[in-house]
């Protein structure tokens, strides 16, 4: 239908068509209109709908289709290697550090060596934070041993808490903490009620 009211020279659609077919994962209809019609889609379109990497593959040949750097931080977050390896090489948008901070957040180990391999944008501290937080040691142990962003108190503290003797000393040996850092890691230890070995032994 969509192919004969354009051949027939309908008027046009709105972004709602495209937007529609991408949400769907209507892979056809989505490489249709990215090739024959220029209303194009909304750009939060690429990122809230999951896509896949056939629908992005379609839309990268429409011109009136903008991307941005959203696209691959939400793929790293995701853990759509796929897609992040064809918008690095496909695309000049790029990301964002967020990408490879919510891909070691989420524990997606082979995002986060891709993005470290390949670009250039790094990380936060968020990354090693948010790994240490929710045990992704694999990837604490990839942060640690080939990036230098390090981490704030909060990673420090979540050992602790957490009776994470030996990473401890790994993120000890690693992460040096500011002054700032430092207090806020004591201000921290005296909020909560430890009650276990970690309560005497010196970290600072």
């Amino acid at each position: 239908m969509v192919r004969f009211l354009h051949v027939q020279g309908h008027n046009g659609c709105t972004r709602a068509a495209l937007n529609n077919a991408v949400a769907h994962n209507h892979v056809e209809l989505v490489d249709f209109l990215a090739r024959h019609r220029t209303e194009g889609c909304d750009r939060g379109t690429l990122w809230a709908s999951g896509y896949s990497l056939a629908i992005l593959e379609a839309l990268h040949v429409c011109p009136s289709i903008h991307f941005t750097s959203d696209a691959m931080d939400q793929a790293a977050a995701r853990g759509d290697l796929a897609v992040v390896r064809f918008l690095h090489e496909r695309r000049n948008e790029g990301c964002t550090k967020k990408a490879m901070d919510w891909a070691a957040a989420n524990g997606h180990l082979d995002v986060v060596r891709f993005l470290h391999e390949n670009r250039k944008e790094g990380c936060s501290t968020r990354a090693l934070d948010e790994a240490v937080r929710k045990r992704h040691w694999d990837i604490v142990r990839f942060l640690l041993a080939n990036r230098t962003e390090g981490c704030t108190a909060a990673a420090f503290h979540s050992l602790i808490r957490l009776g994470e003797v030996e990473t401890l000393k790994l993120l000890k040996a690693h992460v040096k903490l500011d002054k700032a850092e430092k207090r806020r890691l004591k201000m921290l230890r005296e909020m909560d009620t430890l009650g276990h070995e970690f309560e005497n032994c010196t970290i600072l």
